[in-house]
């Protein structure tokens, strides 16, 4: 009895005569990415999960000219498998006269109640703000939040918004009107709850950098693992906090003040996650990566390509290391931009986990997941004889020694424990098995000791 590596999402048990004679261990994952698709010129509506098969199928569903085909084709040039690969367009909405009515001081400038729905969609072409003489302003984008932005001071006749907050900033203490568009995130994430199978382990994308969306997705990363068995994993943009001294300015970091309220196991947040003089982002790409390389092979210090950084004026917001270092502890996964793009940190989300969650450990953890389930449902309709749950924690247990010699986990030792399935207290006609490995990490931590003679 062997685990065997299979070019599928999936964990099935290989069955003759009644007994289990082996597991199959998906090695892909399926792989969904949401943003904004081109309705008018590509086949596939919004919230409708839909394959694409290559670059060409990405332009003739969502358009050649989408953000949404840009980060698939991204996706495929870093290494996903088109057998699994899905796209899901999200909808727009339009926001007409909503009134922002300025209300207190800051400076020279009036900051009034935060726009209502966010994210914006960021181009300032579908955004239009009048004061209560009917003048219209000038829109600029601006990335800081709070009084680092109501302390600035736009000239005449012009707002500052924050298109992840809806926070903004203006000139006097005028009533304002906004006509605005945004997009349902969330709507888009349910229509893909089918995407996965019970058993299935994937990656879900969000092509954005707002916090709100990232919440909202990882939050059904989450209800999709538990208790469906969706072993999803979920990446989207860490939310830029600074300012570039471009003007108008592009979104980059300020690692040393950054913090967020993203707390999820399943949960990636990338950063830097901008292209370079473009809303669109190098998120296509990360997932690619993440879903396509193979599960012995960790994602860390693996380049992206066919994409590049926003790095603002002069590189001020290419990171360094001390500020790669700030946003590792800060559970961000920074990138690394030193000739090529890299990824410098795999850690979710997750603050409160005993054990530290990075990609590598978690897609395992889900392969063992999956393996200890496969053997439980391939039992059931079985009586339930004095020693049926043992045999199944046997089973379990030889499969991931199976792993363990495959170089995935620490296997046991005369005086360590490193893996183990037992069977646990049940009632009659249930199955209950208990489940605990150590997952071998990848090496992202080097120091060195350096003597003079």
């Amino acid at each position: 009895m062997t685990v065997t590596y299979d070019a599928t999402p999936g964990t099935k048990v290989i069955l003759e005569a009644g007994s289990i004679q082996g597991i199959e261990v998906g090695a892909a994952e399926k792989l969904v990415i949401f943003g904004r698709g081109d309705t008018n010129n590509g086949n596939a509506q919004t919230n409708d999960p839909t394959a694409v098969t290559s670059t060409g199928s990405a332009e003739s569903e969502f358009g050649d000219d989408s953000e949404l085909t840009r980060g698939l084709q991204d996706a495929i040039g870093n290494g996903a498998n088109t057998g699994y690969l899905y796209g899901v367009g999200v909808a727009r909405t339009s926001v007409t006269d909503e009134d922002i009515t300025g209300g207190g001081d800051a400076g020279d400038s009036s900051a009034g109640s935060a726009i209502g729905n966010v994210p914006l969609v960021e181009d300032t072409a579908e955004i239009t703000v009048e004061d209560d003489t009917a003048t219209e302003l000038d829109v600029e984008f601006h990335y800081v939040t709070g009084t680092d932005l109501t302390n600035l001071s736009p000239a005449a006749d012009t707002i500052y918004i924050n298109p992840f907050t809806g926070e903004w900033v203006a000139d006097a203490a005028d009533n304002y009107n906004i006509d605005y568009k945004y997009e349902d995130w969330s709507s888009a994430f349910d229509s893909a709850d089918m995407v996965l199978n019970e058993g299935e382990s994937g990656v879900y994308v969000a092509l954005t950098e707002s916090e709100d969306v990232a919440s909202t997705l990882f939050s059904k990363a989450t209800a999709l693992r538990d208790p469906d068995y969706k072993m999803v994993k979920a990446f989207a943009g860490a939310q830029p906090n600074a300012d570039s001294s471009e003007t108008p300015p592009t979104p980059i970091f300020d690692t040393a003040n950054y913090s967020d309220a993203l707390t999820s196991l399943a949960g990636f947040a990338i950063a830097p996650a901008r292209q370079d003089d473009s809303t669109d982002t190098v998120l296509g790409a990360v997932g690619g990566l993440a879903a396509g390389n193979s599960l012995q092979n960790p994602i860390y210090n693996e380049p992206i390509t066919g994409v590049d950084l926003e790095t603002g004026k002069n590189d001020e917001g290419r990171l360094t290391h001390g500020e790669r270092s700030n946003l590792r502890n800060a559970y961000v996964m920074p990138l690394k931009y030193e000739g090529a793009i890299t990824v410098d940190g795999t850690l979710s989300t997750d603050e409160t986990e005993l054990w530290e969650v990075d990609f590598q450990t978690l897609r395992v953890i889900d392969r063992c997941a999956l393996i200890v389930r496969a053997i439980g449902q391939a039992i059931r309709g079985q009586l339930d004889n004095s020693g049926t749950g043992e045999i199944a924690a046997e089973e379990a247990q030889a499969q991931l020694e199976d792993l363990a010699s495959d170089g995935l986990l620490k296997q046991n030792t005369s005086d360590e424990t490193n893996l183990f399935v037992r069977e646990a207290d049940s009632n009659q006609g249930t199955i209950a098995l208990e489940m605990g490995v150590t997952p071998i990490q990848a090496v992202e931590t080097f120091e060195a000791t350096i003597t003079i003679a």
